[in-house]
């Protein structure tokens, strides 16, 4: 071999070892590229619990009075006085007002005056009659002087009895002159003022018994199977924002609206503080059905794809989803029928863009 030769040769064998060397090396790279340097994506996760949970149905109303009464005169007359304002609280059977009483005190005491007069008469009457008796025994009176006084006598004891009737009137239109509270509430209306006139029927007072009250909802014909009486019930209104009161269902009605095709449905809610007023708009979620003892997960963990609703849970540092069957859905919370038990940790955070196996960095909630 000559010089020529052999160093063409070595040239070649020193490109040959630097070209295997140089492909050696990348396959290394490519292999950690896919494992120790893989992206991981960042998920929050919560444990699935098993509890209760109801399901609401969303209304709105206005919140009534339970009872409302109008007070009223049960006889004419002008109002000699006022015992209370609006606003005032009363309780049942305090006087509200009363009425002028002079005219029937005067046709009381005329009353008073015709029965003794006629106690007089009557009495008169009788010992005459006695007389007569005795002296017609004797055959000395007539049949008809008695029967004159007889008829007398009963005359006399008629009219007795019609004053006592007529009494009897007057002292009741004058306890009817002293107006009280038919039920414990507040004065909402006050409609006269002392001095003025006032006719049977008219309303004096109107009294309001907020101690409970009712909120009447409209709820459409699809809906209205799903309501029961006495069904639990949440309201929430404006002035007391976060608050919430408890309440039931007190009423469905029979047959819908025909003009706006709605059932009326009243909820009512106990209200010993008086806190709700009558006339305040009132959101209101009626219970429709519930389960105890479920497997719930937030509804953030369900998610919808091609018609599928699943969930992701993590194993072993990668992402695996699971189909589910929910039921009850509440609020922010979804009860999972079938796919998941109590205890896994499902995704809440980051699961949109989760595909099943992609690495993952979990941080529990």
């Amino acid at each position: 071999m000559n010089r020529a030769c052999a160093v063409a040769c070595v040239t070649a064998a020193a490109i040959s070892a630097a070209c295997a060397a140089g492909c050696s090396g990348k396959k290394s790279a490519n292999e950690r590229g896919a494992g120790a340097g893989e992206k991981k994506y960042v998920v929050r996760t919560v444990a699935a619990e098993r509890g209760a949970i109801v399901e609401y149905l969303e209304v709105t109303g206005t919140a009534e009075a339970e009872t409302a009464v109008n007070v009223s005169a049960k006889l004419p007359g002008r109002i000699e006085k006022l015992f209370f304002d609006k606003g005032d609280p009363v309780k049942k059977g305090q006087l509200l007002f009363t009425l002028d009483t002079k005219e029937l005190s005067a046709q009381k005491n005329q009353a008073e005056a015709a029965i003794s007069a006629g106690e007089v008469t009557k009495e008169n009457i009788r010992k005459n009659l006695g007389r007569m008796e005795e002296l017609f025994s004797k055959g000395v009176g007539t049949q008809k002087a008695v029967d004159d006084l007889t008829a007398a006598y009963r005359v006399a004891e008629e009219q007795v009895r019609q004053g006592e009737a007529n009494l009897r009137l007057v002292n009741t239109q004058i306890e009817n002159s002293r107006v009280t509270a038919p039920i414990s509430g507040e004065i909402a209306m006050k409609n006269f003022e002392e001095g003025e006139m006032v006719m049977p029927g008219m309303p004096v007072f109107q009294l309001l018994d907020t101690s409970s009250v009712k909120i009447a909802v409209p709820m459409p014909e699809a809906d209205i199977t799903k309501v029961r009486m006495g069904g639990a019930a949440k309201v929430v209104v404006d002035a007391y924002s976060g608050t919430e009161f408890d309440g039931e269902v007190g009423y469905i009605s029979p047959a819908l609206n025909p003009m706006d095709r709605q059932f009326s449905v009243e909820v009512r809610v106990p209200n010993p503080e008086r806190a709700l007023k009558a006339g305040m708009f009132a959101r209101v979620r009626i219970a429709t059905r519930s389960a105890e003892d479920v497997v719930v997960v937030p509804e953030r963990a369900v998610i919808e794809r091609m018609g599928r609703r699943t969930v992701f849970v993590v194993e072993d540092g990668r992402a695996a989803d699971r189909e589910v069957k929910t039921g009850i859905e509440s609020g922010d919370m979804v009860e999972i029928v079938e796919g998941l038990a109590a205890g896994e940790r499902v995704v809440v955070e980051g699961n949109y863009q989760l595909q099943p196996g992609m690495s993952v960095e979990e941080i529990r909630e």
